[in-house]
């Protein structure tokens, strides 16, 4: 297994992003969105008439518009209508934008707002953002590392690449929670194997007996593989 991870490690640069959302469709890649929305004949993206393959179209569209930066507006207007009814991906979407001052003014009120509201409707997603931002104190919140660690379990019990290994690291630190390598392990694995650089590092670190975590030394800690 150490073998593996050594030559996934030399691979790094081919593996893909992680960033979310993952499908971030290029500019010219607009014109057949919108053909394929008209096809569809979908509705404007506030109308409760609104199909999954119609919401799926008008996401990747608002993704290309704010992330290609083609028109960064025009896609938060569209993952806002998604928000307005209750689309998850839309309304995380529309929070991060938010948040982050992406193509519109920075309202962090509004985006923790539907993050919260994401994450009560059982979004992975949001649970994880969520969380990211009680985890350092962002978006006008409190830090708050056992709340955090709360989020950061819900999201990892849906299989949540990023929400699996926070919950590991936090387990592997003994932030928010009892510290517990046994545990953390299992999920280190689980979020390297989708891909997540952080938990293959943390793991290369464990099988090398030489744990350091991403701020420096954290003590000697071994895996027997």
């Amino acid at each position: 297994m150490r073998a593996r991870w050594v030559k996934e490690e030399e691979g790094w640069h081919r593996l893909p992003p992680r960033a979310w959302p993952e499908v971030r469709p290029k500019a010219d890649e607009i014109p057949g969105i919108r053909e394929q929305i008209e096809l569809q004949r979908c509705p404007s993206p506030g109308s409760a008439r609104l199909s999954p393959t119609c919401a799926k179209l008008t996401f990747d569209l608002a993704s290309a518009l704010v992330f290609a930066g083609v028109d960064p507006p025009a896609g938060v207007a569209l993952y806002r209508g998604l928000a307005s009814v209750r689309d998850l991906d839309g309304m995380v979407a529309a929070a991060v934008v938010l948040l982050e001052g992406l193509g519109v003014e920075r309202d962090e009120e509004e985006g923790v707002r539907l993050l919260r509201d994401a994450s009560h409707r059982g979004s992975a997603q949001g649970l994880y953002e969520l969380g990211t931002l009680l985890y350092v104190g962002g978006g006008g919140l409190e830090e708050d590392e056992a709340a955090a660690f709360a989020l950061f379990q819900q999201a990892a019990s849906q299989q949540h690449t990023s929400g699996m290994f926070m919950v590991a690291d936090c387990l592997l630190e003994g932030t928010g929670c009892e510290q517990d390598l046994a545990s953390a392990v299992p999920l280190l694995h689980a979020s390297a194997v989708n891909g997540h650089r952080g938990a293959r590092q943390h793991l290369r670190q464990l099988l090398d007996g030489q744990w350091m975590g991403f701020g420096g030394a954290n003590g000697p800690a071994r895996i027997a593989v």
